[in-house]
Formats: structure tokens, sequence, C-alpha cells
């Protein structure tokens, strides 16, 4: 990407893809909404930057057959009149910063090489053993797997195992479903009831020390919860990070919220899928140092509005109706 030192750290207003959508087709039933946000937004040029991000690039990308191809670079042309080809980038401190590309080559880019499966690879897929299958609970996500292979816990059957929950998981909302529903109905005393060895025994330790805040927050109210975030999120993901950046606490973050019941989306076929969630939560990170954060989707901006207080971030998280409150030319 070109590098340009006087945009990259202008202040900027970061705009969900849908709002650019709307911007370009106004809604029937919100056309005068979407027409005055449009006409408001090239007005604010004057002042602020209005950066695209991988995550629109992404969403764009969402489905994607190459018979799409001219109606996407229909959709960017439009968007580069909105952001003038300025793109939010990561410096090496997962730090945001300004930079210059062209969206058509970040999306043929991304297109060619699409991000790869990233598995865990940690010590609790290197231990072997029998799964007692009466003791498991049949709307456990893995029932079926380990039923099948006779109850084998292994290192093979687990790369199985994550390898066909990693192709299906993102776009089939019944195995997330099912998988947030178990999370929700975990009894440590009772899920974890089998027969370990000394290693294992403390390896089961160490990760019931990392969940059980998340776990045991589920009965807490929104406030509490925020109070309690930094340090479930902490304790959670320095299970496999040493360094828990920015990008993680909201990217990864915004998914670990919505296994929480408070913020459980409702799931519908090609919409709230784990992949759209894991997008909207690069979203998050993306508008995290904006001067606001506009989209039209209200989960995004609720769980946005929850990680922005449970962090101290500043930036404002509005509807286009609520965008318009602000700005009067």
């Amino acid at each position: 990407m070109q590098i340009n030192h006087s945009i990259l750290n202008n202040k900027y207003i970061y705009l969900d893809w849908n709002v650019i959508k709307y911007m370009k087709e106004p809604r029937p039933d919100k056309k005068n909404i979407d027409e005055e946000f449009k006409r408001i937004v090239f007005q604010l040029k004057r002042r602020y930057k209005f950066p695209y991000s991988m995550a629109h690039i992404k969403d764009r990308a969402n489905n994607y057959k190459k018979e799409y191809y001219d109606k996407v670079k229909e959709d960017f042309a439009f968007a580069e009149t909105v952001n003038e080809t300025l793109c939010l980038g990561i410096d090496g401190d997962a730090s945001l910063v300004i930079v210059q590309e062209s969206m058509l080559k970040c999306f043929d880019e991304y297109v060619a090489e699409p991000e790869k499966a990233c598995l865990i690879n940690n010590e609790y897929l290197t231990c072997s053993f029998r799964v007692d299958m009466t003791r498991m609970d049949i709307s456990h996500p893995m029932f079926d797997f380990f039923n099948a292979r006779g109850g084998i816990y292994s290192a093979k059957n687990m790369e199985l195992f994550l390898i066909d929950m990693y192709t299906s998981i993102f776009k089939d909302i019944n195995k997330y479903k099912k998988l947030r529903e178990y999370v929700v109905k975990i009894d440590l005393d009772k899920d974890f009831n089998q027969v370990y060895s000394l290693s294992e025994k403390m390896k089961l330790d160490r990760l019931i020390y990392h969940i059980f805040p998340f776990l045991d927050s589920f009965q807490d109210d929104t406030e509490t919860l925020m109070k309690k975030w930094p340090e479930i999120a902490k304790r959670w993901f320095s299970l496999n990070n040493g360094n828990l950046r920015r990008d993680l606490l909201l990217i990864q973050g915004y998914s670990l919220l919505d296994m929480h019941p408070l913020f459980n989306e409702k799931l519908k076929k090609n919409k709230n899928t784990l992949d759209n969630i894991i997008r909207d939560g690069n979203n998050c990170f993306y508008a995290s140092n904006a001067q606001y954060f506009v989209s039209e989707d209200e989960d995004t901006r609720e769980k946005t509005k929850f990680l922005y207080g449970a962090y101290d971030i500043k930036t404002k998280v509005v509807s286009e109706k609520e965008f318009l409150n602000y700005f009067e030319f």
C-alpha cells in the first residue's frame, strides 16, 4: 500500500458496508434518511476522512461469484467517491493508520487467496484417552463425532474434527447454534466428569481457570458484565495468546461476546452466520479509532457499544438517523 504520511493519523468516520450500500441505493422505506445521510457525508469530507477497511472487502466478497465482478466494480467505484481510496491499515503494534490503495486491487488479491484455516495447535491436542460416552451429554457438539469413533480422543481425531468444523461452522447456522447453546449449559462439575491421568487433569485445570470467568458471568446484567469483561477476555484469550493486542480483544472478543446469553444474535441462513459475526468484529476493531462508527445493524451497534464501554474507547456508535442529529448543514 502507498504510504502518505500526511494522512496516516487523520480524523476519520467509519461507515459499515451496509451504510455505503444504502448511500448508493437508498432503501424505499428509508429513502429520505439515506439520501440526507449521503448529502451530509459529502459535506463532511472537508473535515473528516471516510476510509474503508479489509472488513469492507470481506463483506463484499461474501458469497461472491465471478459473474458478479462487474457489479463489484460498480459498488467500489461509488465507494471510492466516499473514501477516495483511503484504507485503514494496521501497523506493527496493532495501531490503526490510514494508507492509500485501490479497493478493487485489495478485492482481487483477497478472492485470489482467501484466508486459510488457522487451527489451534497446542497441548490440548496432544493427549489421547477414551471418552466415557455414558457420561457425555448427547447435546455436546462432539457427541456424534466421538460416538462414531468409539469415544477415542486423540490428536488425529481432534485434527479431523477441527478441520470439519472450520469448513462448515462459519456458514452452517445449525452447527454454530448447537455450539452456542451448549456453551450456555456447560456444567463444570458434570461435563468434565471423565477419568483423566494426572497430566491430563493438570491441563484440564488450566483450561477451566481460563474459561471459568466467562462461564460464571452468564447470570450477570449488562452493566456488571461490562465491568468484568476486560478480565474475562484477558483470562480467556491468554490461554493461547501471549500478546493481547487490541485487534484480538475486539475482533475475537466480539465473537466471544456473541456466545454470551445477553448478546446472542438471532441466526439466519446466509445472514447472521458465524462468518458474518466475525466480519462485524473486524468492523468493531477498524472503527475503534474513529470519531463515529455508523451502522444500520442494531445488534452490531449494541455489541460494539458494549466493547467500547468495557475498554473506554471513545468512538460514538450510531445509526444513520442518530448520526444526522450531530450535524446540520
